[in-house]
């Protein structure tokens, strides 16, 4: 049995790639496929570690087709495997369809229903509102005539794929509302680096508050420092700190952060920590008072989210997207958009110390049940075997 993943990417990037390779090397553990191949795009890093067998080609459909189409038939494969809706992707699905190859793809986010894909604008969040429609007309006034044409004749070919793979009940329920490959998704809970991020060492939390990932608006960093703002009030000891590899000083996001800091004096009570490696990050989540989440875009998941959970640290979240069908009854889930909301949760997470406890054991006994990169690999095998029979 042969395997083909494609992924413009590949496997070493962001969170979509660091997720592909953990479920790709659980794979090569069961030895369900002798053979695992990846096409990714020659512009993005290759990673030659595993024992995978790598592809690269020019990110063109008229390349990535050929490409797919060669590999198909020059070794064998069986099933493959997509993810993401970039260049490489809907060409491949084509060629795999043309030689009949079953295709299964994942849905990351919701680029073939909206060009931003998440339902708002990246860059200018915090000065718009989420939408909700994807109606050809509509989608043309936000993101213009030639890229709505291109998402057209991407859900045609994406519409030819076997199976579709959600993260919960959410993602496919949206897309089905739109129509779109109904009758043919199934939902896999997502998975993330338990072995990395799971503890139950005792730690001594500060009354720091964490926020991982980017800055860019739809993420809400900007709702958590003015937030912060009102936290300081109750609790004038508590710290902020921000991780993740995009925290360019002289970047309009950051400045946009330092700006609201310096304006209320509290500058000195928050620390951008850029990028951090998984022990690093550990050490922030065991020995942080709480995680907040204070995304304003529809998130299909949030890896951020479940890898500070993992480490027990509680987590205070937008009521927003997937996040409450993973988050409800685990995570205090607050309005989102809304600072004084925001700053309740992180306030009753940091002074009522049972509470925090209370969600530290339920997060990380929820991570340790359900998000297992092994426990995915077995319902995905078996949704392959399936398909394959």
């Amino acid at each position: 049995m042969k395997l083909l993943v494609i992924n413009d990417a590949g496997i070493k990037g962001g969170g979509a790639e660091n997720r592909i390779r953990l479920l790709l090397v659980e794979f090569q553990k069961r030895g369900f496929f002798e053979e695992i191949h990846i096409l990714q795009s020659k512009t993005e890093a290759v990673d030659k570690t595993g024992g995978f067998i790598i592809h690269t080609v020019d990110p063109g459909y008229i390349s990535s087709y050929r490409a797919t189409a060669r590999v198909i038939n020059k070794t064998g494969i069986d099933i493959v495997q997509t993810h993401n809706m970039l260049a490489l992707t809907p060409s491949g699905i084509l060629a795999a369809h043309e030689l009949k190859i079953p295709i299964v793809w994942f849905a990351h986010d919701y680029w073939p229903l909206c060009a931003k894909r998440s339902f708002i604008d990246p860059y200018e969040a915090s000065k718009k509102q989420l939408c909700k429609k994807t109606s050809f007309l509509h989608c043309v006034d936000c993101s213009g005539l030639k890229t709505q044409v291109r998402l057209w004749g991407f859900r045609q070919v994406l519409g030819k794929s076997d199976l579709s793979v959600a993260s919960c009940n959410f993602v496919k329920n949206l897309y089905e509302s739109h129509n779109f490959l109904k009758g043919k998704w199934e939902v896999v809970k997502p998975w993330v680096e338990t072995d990395c991020f799971l503890s139950r060492a005792e730690v001594k939390r500060d009354s720091s508050v964490v926020f991982t990932g980017s800055l860019l608006d739809y993420k809400g960093a900007w709702v958590l420092a003015e937030a912060f703002i009102e936290v300081i009030k109750v609790l004038p000891d508590a710290r902020l700190k921000f991780a993740g590899s995009e925290q360019e000083f002289n970047s309009r996001h950051r400045k946009r952060l330092d700006d609201i800091f310096s304006k209320y004096g509290v500058a000195n009570r928050v620390k951008f920590l850029g990028y951090l490696n998984w022990d690093k990050l550990l050490e922030l989540y065991k020995g942080s008072g709480v995680y907040a989440c204070p995304t304003v875009c529809m998130e299909s998941f949030g890896l951020n989210w479940a890898e500070a959970m993992a480490a027990g640290c509680p987590v205070v979240a937008s009521d927003i997207g997937s996040l409450p069908d993973f988050l409800k009854g685990r995570a205090i889930l607050v309005t989102p958009r809304d600072k004084d909301k925001l700053a309740e949760g992180i306030i009753s997470v940091l002074k009522d110390k049972s509470l925090a406890e209370e969600l530290s054991r339920k997060g990380i006994e929820y991570i340790e049940n359900n998000f297992r990169v092994k426990h995915s690999a077995d319902e995905i095998l078996n949704l392959y075997s399936h398909l394959l029979n």
